[in-house]
């Protein structure tokens, strides 16, 4: 019986081991991602087409986008119908405020207003719908919100 005690206490000793590791890598997991070494890329240099030398074989996330008061981006607008064709296909979109984006290889993009915290989490939302009013005409609207001013 004497020959099993130190077994099991190294068997313990190696599950404690194991689970202050797993406790360390799930609790930085949870902390928000690393951005460490993850480069910058400020829209207006992608707007006018000039690429850093870290970007010459294009952008692979993760990276950061940093989009800075007054600057605009094309928003293209692309209908895929054999039933109906779009008139205008192109709207831009000009920031009112700094923010940053975090393009991520294993997830979806996250906003930051400050650079460096992408947890926080709004209540951003899509729609699609028919607009009927009387003294209007009918229209197709699409809305997008993102950190509006009076999200609750």
């Amino acid at each position: 019986m004497g020959a099993m005690t130190p077994r099991v206490r190294a068997d313990y000793k190696s599950a404690s081991r194991i689970l202050a590791l797993l406790t360390l890598l799930l609790s930085s997991a949870c902390a928000g991602p690393n951005l460490t070494n993850v480069p910058r890329v400020p829209l207006a240099e992608l707007a006018q087409g000039k690429l850093g030398p870290e970007l010459h074989n294009g952008l692979t996330p993760p990276f950061v986008l940093q989009v800075h008061t007054g600057d605009q981006l094309p928003i293209e607008l692309i209908l895929d119908s054999r039933l109906a064709k779009l008139d205008a296909t192109q709207v831009t979109l000009t920031a009112t405020r700094n923010f940053y984006v975090l393009f991520q290889s294993d997830g979806p993009p996250l906003l930051s207003e400050d650079g460096s915290d992408f947890s926080s989490r709004d209540k951003n939302a899509f729609r699609l719908g028919l607009r009927v009013q009387k003294g209007r005409p009918a229209a197709l609207e699409v809305g997008l919100r993102i950190r509006a001013d009076d999200a609750p």
